[in-house]
């Protein structure tokens, strides 16, 4: 029973390892692609004598590399993941 379980979970993990291999490329050329579009729109909205529509334009990517310049913070209490609990063998 204890090996069915330890399988099924390497089973798990290992699908799980693979989508994020697969997506992670799709995501970067998804957030790329908005952030020329968003400094895009900001460029036309300037030179149309729109400066706050512009700079609402400019908040996305600017505020995604001012986020990428911070490490990622836990505040609060910590809540277990699934790693953290301890099975019985």
């Amino acid at each position: 029973m204890s090996e069915s379980f330890t399988s099924d979970e390497s089973s798990r993990r290992d699908r799980i390892v693979d989508a994020t291999i697969t997506e992670t490329p799709r995501a970067r050329r998804t957030g790329a692609l908005l952030a020329i579009a968003a400094m895009a729109g900001a460029v036309t909205c300037a030179v149309l004598n729109q400066p706050w529509v512009a700079a609402a334009f400019l908040a996305m990517p600017v505020m995604n590399m001012v986020s990428k310049y911070f490490p990622e913070r836990r505040d609060g209490p910590h809540h277990p993941s699934a790693d953290d609990v301890q099975r019985p063998e």
